[in-house]
């Protein structure tokens, strides 16, 4: 995966960028989405909470939705 520094594709290649691609390029830079992310993979490292519960809180707190 790119550091949060690089871009998702080519400058030459942004125009075929989707809403979707656009959210998770959003998201991927953004430091509170990052921790929220970090701290919820820890909590389930942990047993603390269960993946499944982990996506959950991350869709209800950022309004995003995981799919296969």
């Amino acid at each position: 995966m790119p550091s949060s520094d690089q871009p998702l594709r080519s400058k030459n290649d942004s125009s075929h960028f989707g809403r979707p691609e656009i959210a998770a390029e959003f998201l991927r830079r953004n430091q509170r989405f990052r921790n929220d992310q970090a701290s919820l993979a820890r909590r389930v490292t942990a047993g603390e909470i269960s993946a499944e519960d982990a996506h959950a809180e991350l869709a209800r707190r950022w309004g995003i939705s995981f799919r296969p």
